[in-house]
């Protein structure tokens, strides 16, 4: 007999749900075996006659196979997948259509066999799948009611369990596990190595119930995960969960599991209760990254019993949004709302008016406010303000600075990045702030002239013990000798990114540059001073290196590798070092600088192709015991 065709029509998307879920619908297909039967027993009696009148033909075993009495299309379809009779049948058949009118005689045993025949054969077909399955040799999954009833009088069990149809328990998909173990077999012997592996890797698959795909993911042998790229297989590590349920190389304290919690259900937080600020922040900086800061979830952080509030991403918060964080805490102290770009004239107002004890304002990202806002909110806040953090504030200009040094005249730290609209208008009222102790002007723009900020430099640089002044393109060796001569206090100096400094005139102001703070020089910032050679290190080195703790020098790409020597053997008091993109950085210099700097914590070395992996991937401590972070490590 010709074995069953295995082509199979389109099924919908139904049929395909109840086949994974083992569901059958025999309905129809039990009529079309009964009028098969019913057929089938016919032509076996009428092939009695044919034993009678034939003897030869009697001894040869007949198949014989009727059309379905169905549409036209089902018709075609049974007989073209229909197995063909043999010779013997066709002539038995012939004889039966020429003596059926003369006699018509019963066999009884005859037609009992061929009734038990057509038995036998609707049982056959009563265990086939109708999508198909019988094809792949995979036995049924289980599901379905015939085998939760042969499960239950312990008859008709698989064989073999891996070759049933398991379901992932991390993807849910459908899978074999005897597949499983082929294809990982397969994959073996391709690589070179032996099957032993990706047997073992396929039972302890099976065991944790997991398909081919999460077995691959989970970073067992796989042909596929040894191709790919490094950077790609660390973020498979870090994004996938492992089989027990942790990520891969990562313990999380209780707190932390509580925090991410929180921070991946904060849609259905009602309230956060009585948590640590500390933890609060955490879980605003996570959603803050996540978008998932708007107008429902910011009211988690805001309360009249609010004395800091931090939203880092305000981006989804509309100008209600930002009106209800000045109203609903009326007595914070520090407020930092971070790329508020939907921030208005009303928001700041709301500002000034409803929340009188700020001391600390951080706003940054709020180009839409014009000066009128700024000046109703510096009124508002009064002599309270100390600290005053503005970013990218397109429109600030002369006038609400001049109401900012009237109406806080107390204010100790100044921070304006990327405020184009300053002017040397404006630098006249920063002049006056008398109690300024931290100035940061950043990326200030060409309406502020060198001569307006060597007077500002003259005014404030006795008392100032920060100085910020990056991204100045007008800004020379003038200036940077001004400001060796008048700061003597200095424990934080940051000229990056200021391409009219010459070597020679920095290594000069530097070598006259002394600080009588106690503390002494604690950061020394010139990043991506492209033209600065090895005698400005040099003496940025002899003079601040028993105190020095952040030294960036990121893009000074003159620098020689004795200059690296220079900084690892005698900065020894360094924290944080920004060494990237200096082409001469070696494996010697970096390892004298992990090695003796007793207190470092973060190191960056990008675009330093001079180090090798034996290097950046060891772990490298602290004299207190704590590794040093290593950023930019191209091998991770």
């Amino acid at each position: 007999m010709a074995e069953r065709s295995q082509v199979r029509g389109p099924t919908s998307a139904l049929s395909s749900f109840l086949r994974e879920r083992g569901i059958r619908a025999p309905t129809g297909r039990r009529q079309q075996q009964q009028q098969q039967q019913q057929q089938q027993t016919t032509t076996a009696s009428t092939a009695s006659f044919s034993a009678e009148a034939t003897p030869a033909a009697a001894s040869t075993p007949v198949t014989v196979v009727a059309a379905p009495v169905t549409a036209a299309s089902e018709t075609a379809t049974a007989a073209a997948t229909a197995p063909q009779p043999t010779a013997a049948a066709v002539a038995a058949l012939e004889t039966v259509a020429v003596g059926a009118s003369g006699r018509t005689r019963k066999r009884g045993g005859a037609a009992a066999a061929a009734a038990a025949a057509a038995a036998a054969s609707k049982k056959k077909h009563d265990s086939d799948d109708s999508d198909g399955d019988a094809g792949l040799g995979v036995g049924r999954s289980g599901h379905s009611k015939r085998a939760r009833r042969a499960a239950a009088d312990g008859s008709n069990r698989p064989s073999d369990p891996m070759l049933s149809v398991h379901f992932c328990s991390r993807c849910q998909r459908r899978y074999v596990p005897a597949m499983v173990l082929d294809l990982l077999s397969r994959s073996s012997s391709s690589s070179g190595g032996g099957s032993g592996g990706s047997r073992s890797d396929a039972s302890a698959g099976k065991d944790a119930g997991l398909c081919g795909a999460c077995l691959g993911i989970s970073g067992h042998a796989s042909a596929a995960s040894r191709s790919m790229s490094k950077i790609s297989k660390k973020k498979r590590e870090m994004q996938v969960l492992a089989v027990s349920g942790e990520m891969q190389g990562i313990i999380l304290s209780l707190r932390d599991m509580c925090i991410k919690l929180i921070a991946d259900r904060i849609e259905d937080v009602e309230q956060f209760g009585d948590i640590p600020y500390a933890s609060k922040r955490k879980i605003s900086k996570i959603i803050s990254r996540q978008r998932q800061l708007n107008n429902r979830t910011v009211q988690l952080f805001l309360g009249a019993d609010e004395e800091m509030v931090e939203l880092f991403d305000c981006t989804l918060l509309d100008e209600d949004g930002l009106i209800s964080v000045a109203m609903l805490c009326p007595n914070v102290r520090v407020l930092t709302l971070g790329l508020c770009g939907r921030a208005t004239d009303a928001v700041l107002e709301h500002i000034g008016s409803h929340c009188p004890a700020i001391e600390a304002l951080t706003l940054r990202g709020p180009f839409l406010p014009t000066n009128h806002g700024f000046s109703a909110m510096f009124s508002g806040l009064g002599p309270s303000l100390r600290e005053l953090v503005l970013e990218h504030a397109a429109k600030l200009s002369e006038p609400a600075l001049r109401v900012l040094r009237e109406a806080a005249p107390a204010l100790r730290v100044l921070s304006l990045t990327a405020c184009t609209a300053v002017g040397d208008d404006a630098m006249e009222h920063i002049a006056a702030l008398a109690e300024l102790e931290s100035l940061e002007l950043n990326g200030l723009g060409s309406g502020v002239s060198v001569a307006s900020l060597l007077d500002l430099v003259d005014k404030l640089g006795p008392q100032l013990t920060t100085l910020s002044l990056n991204g100045y393109e007008l800004l020379d060796d003038t200036v940077v000798d001004r400001i060796a001569t008048v700061c003597q206090t200095l424990t934080v100096l940051s000229l990056s990114e200021c391409p009219k400094v010459t070597p020679e005139g920095l290594t000069s102001s530097l070598t006259r540059l002394t600080t009588r703070h106690p503390d002494g020089m604690h950061t020394l910032l010139l990043n991506r001073n492209v033209q600065l050679t090895d005698a400005v290190l040099a003496t940025a080195v002899n003079q601040f290196s028993p105190t020095l703790a952040r030294l960036g020098i990121n893009g000074l790409d003159e620098l020689s590798e004795a200059a690296m020597q220079a900084v690892a053997a005698s900065c020894t008091a360094l924290v944080e070092v920004d060494l990237s993109w200096i082409r001469s950085l070696a494996d010697g210099a970096l390892e004298t600088l992990l090695t003796r700097a007793h207190s470092l914590e973060r190191v960056r070395v990008f675009g330093c192709h001079e180090l090798s992996q034996a290097v950046l991937n060891r772990t490298w401590r602290n004299a207190d015991g704590r590794v040093i972070e290593i950023q930019g490590n191209e091998f991770d």
